[in-house]
C-alpha cells in the first residue's frame, strides 16, 4: 500500500513556505529604475521645445536686418538733364514688431511655452507609465513565483494521488469514471506547473529590461498589503487635479487666457525700423549716408469691414475651458471605475481566502475519517485534496488581480506613492510564503517602508479681500479664476464691515460655500487678529466662531502672529497664544489649522516647545511662513522642520505681495516660471512629508498672471 496518501500541503492560510532566497522589494526597483527609451525620447523632445521657445522669445524683441542694392540709374536733374550712373547702396538697422506683428509673435511664444509645458507633462506621463509597467511586471513575477512554490508541493502530491487512484482502479475498487475525473483534474494542475519555470524566467528578464537593474538568479518578489478601505472617489479629487493630463490642459487654458482678447489693431501687421543708409555713385566721389527711421503697416481690406462673433482667441479660450472640464470628468469616471474594480477584486480575494481555509478544513475532516469510511470516503478525500489545490491556485490569481487593480489606482492618482489618506490606513497582508505579517490587517506603508502619514499635495491661497467672492454677480468668475490658477483650498478672510452685517453675510457665505464645494474646492474660515491673543480680548474670537458655527466651512485657519504684539516674545505671551488656540479649538465646529512663522517650529527650539504643545492639543496642520526667494534656503528649512516634527502636517507659505521686498516676494516673476518652480518644489518637498504650498495672497498672485496678458 502506498503511504503517500498522508502527504499534505504545508500551508499558512493556503500557501507553501519558501526556500531561502534574496528578496528584491518593489520599492527598491522603483527607486533605482533608469529612464526607458520612451522617457528619454520625451526628454529629448522637451529640450527641443525649450530651444524653440527661446527662439520665439527672441523674436518678440529687436532684430537686426540689413541689405545691399546695385543698379544702373537714369535720373532727371534740373540743370544737367538726364544723368546716367551706376549706383550702390547698403543698409543696416534694427526692427521692432508692433501691433498685430507683436501680437502674432506673442501668440507664437505662448504656443511654444504651451507646447513645452505639455511635453513636460507628456514626459511625466511616460515616467508614470514606465513605473506602472514595472509594477505590473513585478506583480506577474510575484505570481509566477507563488505558483512555482505551490507546484513544488503539488507535483509530488499529484503523483502520489494518481498512483493511489490507479492502484485502486486496478483492484476494481474504483469506477472508471471516477478515475478519469481525478486524472483529468490533476492533469490540469500538472500541465499548468510545467510552464511556470519558463514564465518566471521570462518575467525576471523583463523586469531587468524595464528597470535597468540587474537582479540575481535567486531573487524573490515580496508582496505588499492590499488596502482594505480606499477613500471614496470624492476624496481623490485633489489628486485628479494633479494628474499630468489635467496639468497639460491647464497649460493650454492658461495660454488661451493670456491671448483671449482680440483688439482692432491685432489685424494690423506693423513694425518700426531704425537704419543707417550708405550710398555710392560712380560719377560722384565719396559716400552718402543717412539715419532713417521708418514705420510700416499692412492690413487686409476684409479686416477693415469688421467681423461678427467674439473672435478666434476667445473661442479658443472657451474650447480650452470645456476641454479641461471634459478631461476632469473623464479622469473622475476612470477613477470611479478603477475604485469599483479594485473593491470587486478585493472582495473576490477575501472570498478566495475563505475558500482556501474551508477546503483545507474539509480535507482535514475527510482525512480523519479515511480509516472508517467506505469506498465513498476514499473518493471524497481525493476530491477534497484536488479541490484544495484548486482553491490555492485561485487564491494566488485573485490576489494578483487585486494588486494590479491597486496599481491602476496609483496611476490615476498621477504618482505612485499614494498615501493612507487615499488608500486607507489598514491593509491585508499576504498570508503565504513571503508574508510580512499575519492574516490580520496591518498598517499600510509607503515605498520606503515607513508608515505613510503624508497627504496629497495641496495648493492653497489666502483671500483676505473676499468682496468679489461673496458678491453674487462676481462669485462665479472669481471661483473660475481661482480654479484656473490651480488652487484647491481657499482661506477666506472677512473684513469688519462684512462682519457687521451678519444675516446678509451668512446668506452670501452659504451661497459661496455651496458654489465652491460644487467645484470641488475646500474653503476654510480665515481669522487673523493678533489682539485676540491677549486674555482680555480672547472672548471676541470665541464669540465670532460661535456666530459663524452654522456654516459649512471645511476648517478654521488661524493667523495669530504673536510677533506683531512686539519683539522679543516672552514665554508668557507664547502661553497666551497657546491658550487662545486651545480656546478656539474647543469652540470651533471645524478642524483647526494654523499659519505661523517658521521660528516656532525650529528643530532646536529654545524655551517652550510649540510643536509639542500643539500636538498635545490634537492640532496637526501647520502652514509655515518662509517668505524668501532663495529657493535652496526655503527648501532646506522646510525639509528639516518636516523631518523633525513628523506628527505635524506642514504646508509652506510663499508671498506674491507687492509691498514686500524683492528677496521676500515672488511678485514680478513670470507665471510660467513660477509654475515650473512650484513643480520642482513639489517634487522636492512631497517625499519629505510636506503637504502643499499656500500663497499670500490672491490679489498679488492674480497680478502675476495678469502681467502675462499681451
Amino acid at each position: 500500500m502506498i503511504k503517500a496518501h498522508h502527504r499534505a500541503l504545508t500551508m499558512v492560510a493556503g500557501l507553501v513556505i519558501a526556500l531561502p532566497t534574496m528578496a528584491v522589494p518593489l520599492d527598491s526597483l522603483l527607486e533605482r529604475m533608469e529612464n526607458g527609451p520612451e522617457v528619454q525620447a520625451a526628454q529629448a523632445e522637451q529640450r527641443a521645445l525649450t530651444d524653440e521657445r527661446r527662439d520665439r522669445a527672441d523674436e518678440r524683441g529687436w532684430s537686426l536686418f540689413g541689405g545691399a542694392t546695385a543698379g544702373r540709374f537714369q535720373e532727371l536733374e534740373p540743370n544737367a538733364g538726364r544723368v546716367d550712373y551706376t549706383g550702390y547702396g547698403a543698409q543696416v538697422g534694427l526692427r521692432y514688431p508692433l501691433l498685430g506683428t507683436l501680437r502674432a509673435r506673442t501668440e507664437a511664444l505662448v504656443r511654444a511655452r504651451t507646447a513645452e509645458q505639455r511635453q513636460k507633462h507628456q514626459r511625466q506621463l511616460a515616467e508614470t507609465e514606465q513605473r506602472l509597467r514595472l509594477r505590473m511586471t513585478y506583480i506577474d513575477w510575484w505570481e509566477a513565483q507563488q505558483y512555482q512554490r505551490l507546484c513544488q508541493e503539488l507535483v509530488p502530491l499529484a503523483e502520489d494521488e494518481l498512483a493511489l487512484v490507479r492502484q485502486r482502479a486496478g483492484n476494481q475498487d474504483l469506477r472508471t469514471s471516477e478515475q478519469m475525473l481525478l486524472e483529468q483534474r490533476w492533469s490540469r494542475r500538472l500541465n499548468s506547473c510545467r510552464r511556470r519555470a519558463e514564465r518566471e524566467a521570462e518575467l525576471h528578464r523583463r523586469l531587468e529590461a524595464i528597470s535597468g537593474v540587474s537582479m540575481p538568479a535567486n531573487a524573490r518578489a515580496e508582496s505588499e498589503p492590499l488596502p482594505l478601505e480606499p477613500a471614496s472617489a470624492e476624496q481623490w479629487q485633489p489628486l485628479i487635479q494633479q494628474h499630468p493630463l489635467m496639468a497639460a490642459q491647464q497649460s493650454t487654458l492658461e495660454a488661451a487666457r493670456r491671448t483671449r482678447h482680440d483688439r482692432w489693431y491685432h489685424d494690423v501687421d506693423a513694425d518700426f525700423t531704425l537704419a543707417q543708409q550708405f550710398d555710392w555713385r560712380d560719377d560722384i566721389p565719396g559716400t552718402g549716408t543717412g539715419l532713417v527711421a521708418g514705420f510700416r503697416f499692412e492690413v487686409p481690406l476684409g479686416a477693415l469691414s469688421g467681423r461678427a462673433g467674439d473672435g478666434a482667441a476667445t473661442e479658443r479660450f472657451r474650447a480650452a475651458r470645456h476641454e479641461l472640464t471634459a478631461t476632469r470628468d473623464r479622469l473622475s469616471r476612470n477613477l470611479s471605475d478603477a475604485l469599483e474594480q479594485y473593491r470587486s477584486a478585493l472582495a473576490e480575494t477575501r472570498d478566495q481566502q475563505r475558500q482556501v481555509k474551508l477546503s483545507r478544513r474539509v480535507e482535514g475532516e475527510r482525512q480523519a475519517r479515511d480509516s472508517v469510511d467506505d469506498g465513498d470516503g476514499f473518493m471524497a478525500l481525493r476530491l477534497a485534496r484536488v479541490q484544495s489545490a484548486g482553491a490555492m491556485h485561485d487564491f494566488i490569481r485573485s490576489w494578483r488581480n487585486a494588486w494590479q487593480e491597486e496599481a491602476q489606482l496609483r496611476l490615476l492618482a498621477s504618482h505612485a506613492e499614494t498615501d493612507a489618506r487615499y488608500l486607507g490606513e489598514q491593509g491585508l497582508p499576504w498570508p503565504g510564503a513571503d508574508a510580512r505579517g499575519s492574516d490580520k490587517p496591518v498598517q499600510m506603508a509607503n515605498e520606503s517602508g515607513r508608515a505613510n502619514d503624508r497627504s496629497g499635495w495641496s495648493r492653497a491661497v489666502y483671500v483676505w479681500d473676499s468682496t468679489r467672492l461673496l458678491a453674487p454677480d462676481t462669485r462665479a468668475s472669481e471661483l473660475t479664476a481661482l480654479q484656473e490658477a490651480g488652487f484647491d483650498t481657499l482661506h477666506i478672510g472677512l473684513s469688519a464691515n462684512q462682519l457687521s452685517g451678519t444675516p446678509e453675510l451668512a446668506k452670501r457665505l452659504r451661497e459661496t460655500l455651496a458654489a465652491a464645494h460644487e467645484r470641488g474646492l475646500r474653503v476654510t474660515l480665515l481669522l487673523g487678529e493678533p489682539g485676540w491673543i491677549q486674555p482680555d480680548q480672547r472672548s471676541r474670537l470665541r464669540d465670532l466662531i460661535r456666530r459663524l458655527a452654522g456654516l459649512e466651512f471645511d476648517g478654521l485657519h488661524l493667523d495669530l502672529e504673536v510677533e506683531q504684539l512686539g519683539w522679543p516674545v516672552a514665554d508668557e505671551r507664547l502661553e497666551d497664544w497657546l491658550a487662545t488656540v486651545a480656546m478656539a479649538k474647543r469652540a470651533s465646529p471645524w478642524p483647526i489649522s494654523l499659519v505661523s512663522h517658521r521660528r516656532w517650529f525650529s528643530p532646536d527650539p529654545e524655551g517652550l516647545c510649540i510643536p509639542c504643545r500643539l500636538s498635545d492639543m490634537g492640532i496637526r496642520s501647520i502652514t509655515l511662513m518662509i517668505y524668501t526667494t532663495n529657493e535652496a534656503s526655503m527648501l532646506e528649512r522646510t525639509r528639516r522642520i518636516a523631518a523633525h516634527w513628523p506628527s505635524l502636517r506642514f504646508q509652506v507659505a510663499q508671498s506674491a505681495e507687492t509691498d514686500l521686498a524683492a528677496e521676500n516676494s515672488w511678485h514680478g516673476t513670470p507665471a510660467d516660471t513660477l509654475q515650473a518652480l512650484e513643480q520642482d518644489w513639489q517634487r522636492t518637498l512631497m517625499p519629505a512629508g510636506v503637504a502643499g504650498i499656500a500663497w499670500q495672497d490672491w490679489t498679488g498672485y492674480r497680478a502675476i498672471a495678469d502681467e502675462e496678458q499681451p
